[in-house]
């Protein structure tokens, strides 16, 4: 296999492999706690050489001890780095685009590598922008309601240059319920077909955290906030 290098994004490459129990879309923010020895090694290696890793959804192990992951996966880049005593490490890392594996080596390395290729929507007719308004809007009440349910001060705000592919990824990062419906989402090639089959899961979605922000305010002022997990 040929050595990790940093070539064009249309080209074949061979880069580090981190199989992980979630999916991980393009332009998503993942905080990661690095303690194995061996990604320890890879996060080195990663920063060494300035490169980009690919995550993918993590399947088994098998009798060998080598993990067998989904074929499509996002490449990610490190943000920021925490290092700790005993060699531990927090990093912060966001997603850049997908791709699909195409090699796996599990021995060159303590951790995989595999060889990648860029994974792509397919080109297609523009999304009906009213389509595409009501989606933003399903999104922010989605989000607003959740964070309003879980207490937590943060944004449901999208930016204003947002486009369709980049608006799925978004709605797929919050759809975290089942990963194998987001493993789903995330190798779709059609934006329009995935913001279809999002919203398919949205509308139930918010219809629930209505209700349950309607139950959370008949019973808050005697019995406290309500929570998903109550």
């Amino acid at each position: 296999m040929p050595s990790p290098s940093n070539t064009s994004k249309d080209e074949k490459q061979c880069l580090p492999i981190f199989p992980l129990p979630l999916v991980l879309f393009p332009g998503m923010r993942l905080p990661l706690h690095i303690f194995e020895p061996r990604y320890q090694t890879m996060l080195h290696h990663i920063m060494a050489d300035k490169q980009q890793f690919g995550v993918t959804l993590y399947l088994q192990t098998t009798q060998k001890n080598v993990a067998i992951t989904t074929a499509i996966g996002t490449l990610a880049k490190v943000t920021r780095v925490n290092e700790h005593d005993g060699g531990w490490m927090d990093i912060m890392t966001q997603g850049l685009q997908r791709f699909k594996l195409l090699e796996v080596d599990n021995e060159t390395q303590p951790y995989l590598q595999g060889i990648i290729e860029p994974y792509a929507d397919r080109l297609e007719a523009p999304i009906d922008p009213l389509f595409f308004k009501n989606l933003k809007e399903k999104y922010q009440t989605m989000a607003r309601l959740s964070h309003q349910l879980l207490n937590r001060n943060a944004s449901a705000h999208l930016p204003e240059t947002i486009n369709p592919e980049e608006l799925s990824y978004r709605i797929g990062e919050h759809l975290n319920q089942n990963i194998t419906v987001q493993q789903g989402f995330l190798e779709l090639q059609s934006t329009l077909k995935r913001l279809q089959r999002e919203e398919e899961f949205m509308d139930p979605i918010i219809s629930r955290l209505v209700a349950m922000t309607q139950i959370n305010a008949a019973f808050s002022d005697d019995n406290g906030p309500l929570t998903d997990s109550e």
